[in-house]
């Protein structure tokens, strides 16, 4: 009688399609009267949910979709205009800016505290929830996976929040204001405009800031870090390395060897804005609202969002583009020659557009899970 070896099972090993993260939208609305309300959209991942196999690739039914979000007003009187808006852990918050009055966008005043929505669906009742008393100053917030913190920074200093506790700290601030570009789990990327743009990153363990670049050119909207600190990447209105270029694009600055690569990354071209070569003073910093945001939605995956307004029709139309990337090593000849390790190549895998009447994006943001 023969020994009974075991059954070999081969079994095919699936995984779920990753979904992509949420990007959320908080937009104001002008009706004829002058007043304003708001309006809250999220951009979803329109991929059926299904298995794939090994490194199957399935993106035939890859698309942008805008869903309007029923979310209570935050006042019957009030409108909030957060500095910027931060959803962390299925919980969104607007932080600090000012408010106004809603019958006719007079009575600008500061806005001392922060408020926050469960977006979980197990909150049927929703209602925003409000913590007095503290003061935001700062222009921009953005939320670190690490340490489940969210942080601030601006003209009033630099500030920790902790959202479980609602304890809020200082951290080392530097002179002159400071655009967020990007944040890892070490380190969050400014950069800071002035005769020459400086490209600063703060050390989130160290608690130091350090200066990474200088003399680079142009206006940046916020970007993403890839390839753990290796690389970041963003959208500027022209070269860095060369002024008055006029060539926008999203760019990739390489933070090992502490510069940027002169070319932007390719295969974005039908995805970007037409930015003006030039610029009133005034207007600097109002256009730089306006900028395009990358934000990293999955593994290799990432969105490009910007609003588009008509003056002709008093429209305004968002855009979002889902793209992979890929880097390409340089040959060794072309790194010698010009100290740059790698060129970027996009491929576009969804568009959409949402048209809207007289709206203005007031904030703009990815919902992320943090590690803590």
């Amino acid at each position: 009688m023969g020994r009974m070896g075991k059954k070999n099972k081969t079994r095919d090993k699936k995984k779920k399609v990753a979904r992509d993260r949420p990007i959320y939208l908080y937009l104001e609305v002008k009706a004829d009267d002058n007043s304003v309300s708001c309006l809250w959209f999220v951009i979803e991942d329109g991929r059926r949910p299904r298995q794939i196999s090994g490194s199957e690739e399935i993106d035939d039914d890859d698309m942008v979709i805008f869903r309007r979000l029923d979310l209570p007003e935050f006042d019957d009187y009030y409108l909030r205009l957060p500095r910027s808006v931060v959803v962390l852990d299925s919980r969104l918050f607007m932080i600090g800016g000012s408010q106004c009055r809603k019958r006719d966008c007079s009575g600008v005043e500061p806005y001392i505290g922060y408020d926050y929505l469960d977006l979980k669906p197990s909150y049927v009742a929703k209602e925003w929830r409000s913590e007095q008393g503290v003061s935001f100053p700062s222009q921009q917030s953005v939320a670190c996976y690490k340490d489940g913190l969210i942080y601030t920074l601006g003209h009033g200093g630099c500030h920790r929040l902790n959202p479980r506790s609602g304890v809020r700290s200082e951290f080392p601030a530097t002179c002159g204001f400071r655009t967020q570009l990007g944040m890892s789990n070490k380190y969050i990327y400014t950069y800071s405009l002035g005769i020459y743009n400086l490209l600063s990153r703060y050390d989130l363990e160290k608690n130091e800031w350090d200066c990474i670049s200088s003399s680079f050119w142009g206006l940046w909207g916020p970007g993403v870090v890839i390839s753990g600190d290796s690389y970041l990447l963003c959208f500027g209105t022209m070269k860095p390395t060369e002024r008055f270029s006029g060539q926008p694009g999203v760019y990739v600055f390489d933070i090992r060897q502490r510069q940027w690569l002169d070319e932007p990354v390719k295969g974005l071209d039908d995805a970007l804005p037409v930015i003006p070569d030039t610029y009133e003073p005034l207007e600097r910093h109002l256009y730089l609202y306006d900028l395009p945001r990358v934000f990293q939605i999955g593994t290799k995956r990432f969105a490009l969002v910007w609003e588009e307004h008509s003056v002709k029709d008093d429209d305004c139309r968002l855009h979002c583009h889902k793209f992979t990337i890929d880097h390409i090593p340089c040959s060794s000849s072309s790194h010698q020659t010009n100290n740059q390790p790698t060129s970027f190549v996009a491929r576009i895998v969804s568009n959409g557009v949402l048209t809207l009447k007289d709206t203005g994006l007031l904030g703009c943001t990815v919902g992320i899970e943090s590690y803590s």
